[in-house]
Parts: C-alpha cells; structure tokens; sequence
C-alpha cells in the first residue's frame, strides 16, 4: 500500500506538470498574442521567443528528474524484496542447525544415562561383593575368637601369663618390623624426591622449544575449559541440594533440643516422686529420651573429640536410668546416694538445656550455609562451648559388665593397712608416672570419698600438659588419674592399647589382671580389668583404664571398685561344668567366648559361666550359675559410632 501511495504521488506531479505545461503553453500563446500586440507596437519579437525556450527546457528538465525518481524507488522497492527473501533463509537455517544440536544432546544424554546405569550396576555388584568379603571375614575372625577362648580355658593361670608374654614379644617384633619398613619407605621417599628435584633443575637449564610452548598453552586451555564444565554443574547440583540440607540441620536441632527438654522435664520430676511405679515410669521416658539425643547427636556434622563429654555424659544418664530401673523391677527402694545421683543428673541436663537454646538462637541460616560450604567450625565451636559450660562431670570411665559394682560399702583392700605420709604418696606417684616424664607433682590437699580418705595431687610434664591423680592415704593405693591431653590420631591399634595399659598397671602395682571389657571412643581406648585368681575372673575388682590412642600413653584410671572389693576369697566349688552349664542357654545362642567367673549379684558374689555372643543381630552377655544352674544375669551391648555403652 505505502508503493502505491508513492506511485500515485509521483502520476500527480506528472499530470500537475502537464497542467502547468498546458498553462504554460496557454501563457506562451498569450504572451504570443501580447508580443505580435507588442510588434504591433513596436516590442522586440526574438526576446520573447528565447524566453519561451528557456520554459520548454524547464519543463522537460523536470519531467527527467520525475522519471528517475520513480526508478529509483522501483529499485529500493525490488532489493527491500531480495533482503526479506534472504533473512526469511537465515532464519529456516538456523532453525534446522539447532534442530540437529537438540537431536545430538538428546543422543548425548541418553548415552550418559546409559553411562551411569551401568556405573551404578557396577558399583553395587562391587559393595555385594566387598560385603561378602566382610562377612566371611567376620567369620574367620569369629572362629579364631573362639578358638582362642577354647585354648586359654584350658590353661592355668602361670600359662596364660607366659602366653602374654610370648604375645607380648610378637607383637613387640612386629612393631619393630613395621617401624624398619616405615624407615625404608621414608628412605625411598626421600631418594625419589631428591630425584625429582635434580630432574626438574636440569629442565630448568634446558629452553623449551616452540612446540612445547604450544602444547603447554592447548592442554591449559583444554584443562580450564573441563573446570569451568565441572564447577558449572557442581554449583547447580549445590545449590539444588543446598535448601534440604539446610532444613534438615535445623530440624535436628530442634529435635535435638525438645530431647533434652523431655529429659529436664522427667529427671525433674524423679526427683520428688516416691511411688515405685511412678519412678520407673519417669525413669523409663529418661531412657528412651536420652537415646534419641545420642542419635539426633550422631546427625551432626561435628568431630567426635568435640561430643564426647556430652555423648559421655547422656550415656551415663541412661545407663544409670536402666540400673536404677533393674533394681525398682526386683522390688528394691531407691537410696538416699541414688536420690543425690538424679538430683545431679538434673541440674546438668538442665543446664545443658539453657545452654542449648543459647546455640540454636545463635545459628542461624547463614552460619548453616557456612557449613555446607565447609566452615565446621561453626558446629564445633557451638557444641565446644555447650560442653565447657554444662558438662562438669569427672572423666571416669564407664562401661562393661559390673561397671559400678561396688561403688559404696566396706572397703576391704586397704582396711588393715597402714597410713602413709605425704613425702611417700609423692614418691609413689613420681615412681608410678616415672615414664610420664613429670616436671612438677604437686599434693593439693586431701579428700574423703565416702570411707575412703585420699591425697590429691596436680602435676605437669615437660611438654607443659596438666594432669591430676588420687591416692588412698591407706596403703599408697592409686584411686585415680586423669590426663588433660587431647588425642587427635590413630597411631596405636587396640592391641597395643591393651598391653600399653598392662603394663602401667603392673607399674602401678595392680597384678593379676585380665582384661574382660574393651571399647573405642574416638581416637581413645577403654580398657576394663579384673581381678583373676585361680582361673575365676573376679568382676566385683575391677579397674578402668583409659589409652591415648595417638601417644600410646595412659592418660586414665579409675580403680574405685578394686579398693572396696579387693581381697583373697574362699572360692566355691561349682557343681556344673562348662558342657552343662552352656545347655542352659536359648536354642541359637552362639556363645564366642565363655570362662568361669565370680559376679556381684544382690550385694553377693556368684559363681558362674559367662558366655558371650550374637543372637538376632545383638551382643549379649549371659551368667548361668555354677552351682544350681539358673540364669542369674543378662546384659545386652549397644554399639554406635562414638563408643560402646552397657545396657
């Protein structure tokens, strides 16, 4: 429509033109007419008639121009048509290349999902396989343990000492293998360093070549190119995961919180009920709260260093919750001592619980996203100060079979002996801690734990680490010891824990001991010893004794029940053997281990078999006793991640 406008413009001034062409010609004729009236009187006749050439030259000078202005748009009208033409092209090419590039992404991801299916295929024909290969090494293990426990039951006490010791030196042999072979390896490592750096300084004196230079800049330009593609992906791939995890930090905490709120809520309330059934209602919701704060802690991204005391403590909680509720269910009443005991527990959950809402207030979204960008510091140094402010209970050692068996009562080790002086507890303690290489030991004062009396002692080693200990002021007996140092590493496995702890308590002056308990929590191992005479594992003297397992060093002791219970006893005779006494166990008990011992069972001592092992995917404990037959004690193990704790 607009070309036609312009064509219709373009006819009018061509038939304007001629209408002034027309006007002309009429002027010229009148102006003929004016000029023969201007001859006739006198006017000059060849002026007029060049004037009328010169308006015949303008006329069709303008008719020129008309005509070259419509070709001209004839021109621009038929290239604005080539120009369409060719961008309506362009575009169907483009159209069909960037279909063939969806066609060949979409080939290259079903190739990738393909690629993955068969990874993931591979990957868990891979772990059936690794978990075959564990089960049958379970297995073989298992079968060597019992092996192990048939032959020392065979043996007598001088036997098994010799046996200890060939132990002992194999593994002394080994260690000094290793160490030898470490050396080469160190050795080796530092020849090939050296190599390495004799090579690179002859390259330094060598000019690379064109050729390198080109193949230097093509593989840093491929390599950027892979990061960029790997850091793209990975940050999408965050950031679609970033949100869940978030939420599922923050609902741990607030699960983690209403937790110790319940326990706050119960333990408050055992402290004043006195009704049986009440108390072991109260005592029961303790129990199970505790346990899910242990999971909900295992939830946290946090190193175990920075929860043990607190995983120690709640442990402790429910553990002493379950003993209290074994003696309400046989019809016992609840002390005055045990009343103490739950009326501590209290103020330090409650406590833990003001301490809590303190750190959850304090991190918020940000500080959560700071974690998973991988700043953990903000869970450790939120759980770090939970602890240093609420958990200040003592560093002793619990767990195993009759942990706190004798915790009250006479106290039979030290009644007829005689009081030492302060100058010889301290020559005692330097002579026990003679390879602690203590610089400073220093008695504090005196201290009376129930019936025992007790010298208290700091001391300080070269390295400047702080460390406390007890000591009966009744025969010079080591009460307890606790070291102050943090360990940080696996260096020591568990079997050189244990001989590392025989031999501090030889030093220390505890003989015949056998180990009847061993956990791990963190880089720490527990070991529990008891008093063994004749062959019969005496449970109710029983020492504690905690391994660093970075330094091989003790740094823990607590001998409580051996002091209260330690004496030569009049064994009985047992009326049933071994043979007999494992008919008495349920259909499909594997027993590991088994051996003669004597156990405290209601403020008596009982001789029984104790038989150890797996039944529906659990660790039990079972006591048959060796005179009548009956099952007088059952315990079962719960493992986690952070240690070991008794039901």
């Amino acid at each position: 429509m607009k070309k036609d406008n312009k064509i219709s413009s373009g006819a009018e001034k061509v038939e304007n033109i001629n209408k002034e062409s027309g006007s002309e010609k009429s002027e010229k004729i009148e102006r003929k007419s004016g000029s023969e009236k201007s001859v006739k009187h006198g006017r000059n006749a060849a002026a007029i008639e060049r004037e009328n050439e010169r308006a015949e030259a303008r006329l069709e000078a303008a008719m020129e121009r008309e005509n070259k202005k419509r070709e001209k748009q004839a021109e621009m009208q038929h290239r604005r048509a080539d120009m369409a033409a060719d961008r309506i092209d362009a575009h169907e090419r483009r159209e069909a290349e960037m279909e063939e590039r969806r066609a060949a992404h979409r080939l290259a991801q079903e190739k990738k999902a393909e690629e993955r299916l068969a990874a993931r295929e591979k990957r868990k024909a891979e772990m059936e396989e690794r978990r075959a290969e564990q089960i049958a090494a379970r297995e073989r293990k298992l079968e060597e343990r019992r092996e192990r426990a048939s032959a020392r039951a065979t043996l007598s006490a001088s036997e098994r000492k010799e046996q200890k010791r060939a132990m002992r030196a194999e593994r002394e042999e080994r260690r000094r293998e290793q160490h030898a072979h470490m050396m080469e390896e160190r050795e080796r490592k530092r020849e090939e360093r050296a190599a390495r750096r004799a090579e690179r300084g002859d390259r330094r004196d060598r000019t690379p070549g064109f050729g390198g230079w080109i193949t230097a800049v093509v593989s840093l330009s491929v390599m950027v190119l892979a990061l960029g593609a790997v850091v793209t992906v990975g940050y999408f791939n965050l950031q679609n995961v970033r949100s869940s995890v978030s939420n599922g930090y923050t609902g741990s905490f607030y699960e983690l919180m209403s937790f110790v709120d319940n326990m706050d809520t119960n333990l408050s309330k055992a402290r004043v009920a006195n009704g049986r059934y009440e108390q072991q209602k109260l005592l029961t919701n303790v129990v199970v709260e505790s346990e899910l704060c242990e999971n909900c802690l295992e939830s946290f991204p946090v190193s175990v260093e920075k929860t043990e005391n607190l995983t120690s403590f709640i442990n402790r909680v429910s553990d002493y919750s379950r003993s209290l509720l074994n003696k309400l269910a046989k019809g016992g009443k609840l002390s005055e001592e045990e009343g103490e005991v739950i009326q501590y527990m209290y103020e330090t959950t409650n406590a833990l619980k003001n301490k809590l809402n303190e750190t959850v207030n304090s991190l918020d979204s940000k500080e959560i996203n700071k974690i998973l960008d991988g700043h953990s510091e903000v869970f450790d140094k939120g759980f770090a100060a939970m602890e240093n402010d609420t958990i200040q209970m003592p560093k002793m050692i619990y767990d195993g079979p009759f942990a706190q068996s004798a915790n009250s009562g006479d106290v039979k080790l030290i009644a007829k002996m005689g009081e030492i002086s302060e100058k010889e507890a301290k020559e005692k303690i330097a002579a026990i801690f003679e390879k602690h290489d203590m610089k400073e030991i220093d008695m504090t004062g005196e201290t009376k734990l129930r019936n025992i009396e007790l010298y208290n002692f700091e001391m300080k080693d070269n390295a400047g680490r702080m460390f406390s200990a007890q000591m009966t002021k009744k025969g010079g007996v080591l009460a307890m010891f606790d070291s102050y140092e943090k360990c940080e590493a696996h260096n020591f496995d568990v079997e050189a824990c244990v001989e590392i702890a025989e031999n501090f308590l030889e030093k220390a002056g505890f003989d015949d001991m056998q180990e009847v308990w061993i956990s791990e929590a963190g880089t720490e191992c527990t070991i529990n010893f008891a008093y063994e005479q004749n062959g019969v594992v005496c449970y109710s003297d029983l020492v504690k004794v905690k391994v660093c397992e970075e330094k091989g060093a003790v740094i823990g002791l607590e001998a409580n029940s051996y002091i209260r219970s330690h004496t030569e006893r009049k064994l009985p005779a047992a009326k049933l053997s071994m043979k007999e006494a494992r008919a008495k166990l349920k259909n499909g008990f594997e027993a590991e281990t088994e051996r003669l011992c004597l156990i405290p069972v209601d403020n008596t001592e009982t001789l029984a078999y104790e038989f150890s092992g797996e039944y529906g995917g659990s660790t039990y404990y079972v006591y048959i006793d060796a005179v009548n037959g009956s099952e007088c004690e059952l315990f079962t193990v719960v493992g986690s991640n952070q240690g070991r704790a008794l039901m």
